[in-house]
């Protein structure tokens, strides 16, 4: 165990590390898109390729895809809650912004609470055997919805500065 250990802390603070520099930049993200909105595509659009890299990895049994991807999936969840958080400064008037963003940590919690028990279950019975299609079905399902919600909503917006 101690040499399990020994191996695994450089890999979390490499992690750790790579989202906090992520999440200080969401700013420059932000910045180049042009908008929060925008912005908020394009994460979603790099969750979707990272969700194919996991879905892929875990069917060929390829684990940099799977690995890569989910390291990819880290950082734009860390990069995501900056974002999310001057969305909601934009588009909530300012005497319900508290009660917007206790909301949304609310359905984040209860979300992972539904959603990793039964992908704890799914990867550990699928087949007969562990597998990580699961995990790379929900990683491509989440950010697909939102990116289909995200371009409906398009047409209900003003358009945005082309760069």
């Amino acid at each position: 165990y101690r040499k399990t250990a020994l191996l695994i802390a450089p890999v979390y603070l490499a992690l750790y590390l790579a989202a906090a520099a992520a999440s200080r930049q969401t700013h420059r993200l932000q910045r180049r898109a042009g908008s929060t909105r925008r912005a908020s595509r394009w994460l979603w659009s790099a969750a979707l390729v990272a969700g194919l890299a996991v879905l892929l990895g875990a069917v060929w049994a390829w684990p940099p895809a799977l690995i890569g991807g989910l390291v990819v999936l880290y950082v734009v969840e860390a990069m995501w809650r900056p974002l999310v958080t001057s969305r909601f400064d934009e588009d909530t008037p300012e005497q319900q912004g508290a009660t917007v963003l206790s909301v949304e940590s609310q359905g984040r919690s209860l979300t992972a609470a539904l959603l990793a028990p039964a992908l704890g279950y799914a990867v550990d019975n699928v087949a007969g055997q562990p597998s990580y299609v699961p995990v790379g079905i929900v990683a491509v399902v989440i950010p697909a919805v939102a990116l289909a919600i995200a371009t409906a909503g398009r047409s209900q917006e003003t358009p945005e500065p082309r760069r």
